[in-house]
């Protein structure tokens, strides 16, 4: 077989290409590269928009559009005209999806990835302080209460709310970010790997504070046993229980239907803006503007409700 036919013959594939299965290829494209400024970076490589990952979908679904459509008389051209800009709706919405989901994560990835390095150094100064200042400073035979007296609960009760903030909002996005991809991109991963590694390493830094600060707690409660069973005292240790870290409670305690409800959101925008530009490319700034403002008021309004058939993305073009 030629080079020519070759090419052919994945001409013959890609223009049968669903705008979902465009999106797909581009999530994976994208995936290629170590970080988004290298995927854009690779652009240079090109020798036309027509075959980048962004602007060979466009050029293949208006093929498409032609193949659904044939014919060269001015209702044929009207059909292939509404077929294309259809198409290439549904795959302008699943391209900014993925792009505005990145942007999403790019930006919460650094600020996690901040909070946990500070909370981690914190703990650790905290814990540090406490076993100096106990070592030093014990005074009689109930450890729990001298505990109270160091300030150790007190100092933990402003670290706990901070990390359990952390906690949950990682987790969150997290699985908002398993959702859109299950959901809408039937599996394929589409975070940017350099996004995708800073997640990584906070989510490490998160799971060590949780062994470490957990296994902090046995320890000082194992102490204050022995002291308290070799004096005949009563067991106070029990109170540091509730400040014991729990990632997999906390995990199950989230509202599916509302991460669910924050995956569907993050699609609507999406196609939202994908509408606009449809609008706008069509020369229907008018309708444009109306489909703004019906938003605007939408936004208004509490507890929206998204009718989308799950992971399908439709665009109705007039």
């Amino acid at each position: 077989m030629t080079t020519n036919q070759i090419l052919k013959r994945i001409d013959n594939l890609e223009i049968r290409l669903t705008p979902k299965e465009w999106a797909i290829r581009l999530a994976d494209e994208l995936r290629k590269y170590p970080s988004e400024d290298e995927f854009h970076y690779s652009f240079l490589n090109y020798s036309s928009p027509e075959e980048t990952p962004f602007g060979k979908p466009f050029f293949m679904l208006n093929k498409q559009a032609e193949e659904q459509h044939p014919g060269h008389k001015p209702d044929d051209i009207r059909a292939q005209y509404r077929i294309a800009w259809k198409l290439r709706g549904e795959y302008q919405a699943f391209r900014l999806l993925i792009n505005q989901s990145n942007e999403k994560m790019k930006h919460k990835s650094e600020i996690l990835k901040l909070k946990a390095s500070l909370q981690l150094s914190i703990m650790n100064a905290l814990i540090l302080q406490d076993i100096v200042a106990m070592a030093n400073t014990i005074k009689g035979n109930d450890l729990a209460e001298q505990t109270y007296d160091l300030g150790f609960p007190s100092m933990l009760e402003d670290w706990m709310p901070k990390t359990f903030e952390l906690i949950i909002d990682f987790y969150l996005f997290d699985a908002v970010v398993r959702i859109v991809q299950d959901k809408y991109l039937d599996g394929h991963p589409f975070i940017f790997r350099d996004v995708e590694n800073r997640l990584s390493e906070t989510r490490i830094m998160i799971e060590d504070a949780d062994v470490t600060f957990n296994e902090y707690l046995k320890k000082l409660q194992a102490k204050i046993k022995t002291v308290e069973d070799k004096n005949g005292t009563k067991d106070t240790a029990g109170f540091l229980n509730r400040f014991a870290l729990d990632i997999e409670g906390t995990k199950n305690r989230f509202d599916q239907k509302s991460i669910i409800a924050i995956a569907d959101k993050w699609a609507k925008d999406a196609k939202d803006k994908a509408i606009v530009e449809i609008l706008d490319g069509m020369g229907k700034h008018e309708e444009a503007s109306d489909f703004l403002w019906k938003l605007a008021r939408e936004e208004i309004k509490a507890n929206q409700a998204n009718q989308e058939e799950p992971g399908s993305i439709h665009i109705v073009v007039e």
